[in-house]
């Protein structure tokens, strides 16, 4: 299915609000609300709760092992999501506590992650959901034919990151399903662009998302300017 028809990139035919669904990408939403909420993807979430034009959200952590789960909550005790009738979170677990490096492994994987999050979904009566996520791997290893569009949020160009060099023939097959797909793509920069080369939609945006921050009055120079 080819979602750039129904991008969250392009505005609403209607002005009844949506519902969304957020995925970090190796962070947990506890990780975000422990640094104030500061990086773009924390700040993304943060606009998705407080829009009026956002009905309910869906945050979804990454993977995590029942191995360290117990250590994790005592922890973020004082982190955790606090949910409303508007936000719902959920934190998918699994015995391992990394991605496996083969392709199709990560696959496998990442449909697993899928059918978590949809589940999440519909007990949260999420309405065929703007689907937004920060990682490559679940934007290219999952169908989401159950959304109502989805779009990759690309802060990092991970094919550039030496730490996860052994992850590096999964985001460039996640990279190469994002574009076939037609998924929308949105990244901080054009490098980041030019190395997914999408299909669909797709646009550089500020590393910052924050509105309040750029629809107020410029502010005055300083004299050492």
């Amino acid at each position: 299915m080819t979602l750039a028809a129904s991008s969250p990139l392009q505005p609403g035919t209607s002005h009844r609000a949506r519902d969304f669904v957020f995925t970090f990408s190796y962070e947990s939403y506890a990780d975000a609300h422990k640094r104030g909420m500061m990086r773009p993807p924390d700040r993304l979430v943060s606009t998705l709760i407080d829009s009026p034009e956002v009905r309910r959200v869906l945050v979804a952590d990454p993977f995590r092992s029942w191995i360290t789960s117990w250590v994790r909550a005592l922890v973020d005790i004082r982190h955790r999501a606090r949910e409303t009738d508007k936000f719902r979170h959920v934190s998918p677990m699994r015995i391992a506590r990394a991605d496996p490096v083969h392709v199709d492994d990560v696959a496998a994987v990442y449909r697993d992650y899928e059918r978590i999050v949809r589940r999440a979904a519909e007990a949260a009566q999420l309405e065929q959901p703007a689907f937004v996520t920060a990682s490559p791997l679940v934007g290219g290893f999952t169908d989401l034919d159950w959304t109502g569009g989805a779009l990759y949020y690309a802060r990092d160009d991970w094919l550039s990151s030496p730490a996860r060099r052994r992850y590096w023939p999964a985001y460039r097959e996640a990279y190469r399903r994002i574009a076939a797909s037609g998924r929308a793509v949105a990244a901080v920069s054009q490098e980041i662009i030019d190395r997914i080369e999408p299909t669909g939609p797709h646009r550089v945006v500020p590393n910052g998302i924050e509105p309040r921050e750029w629809l107020g009055a410029q502010p005055t120079a300083p004299d050492w300017l």
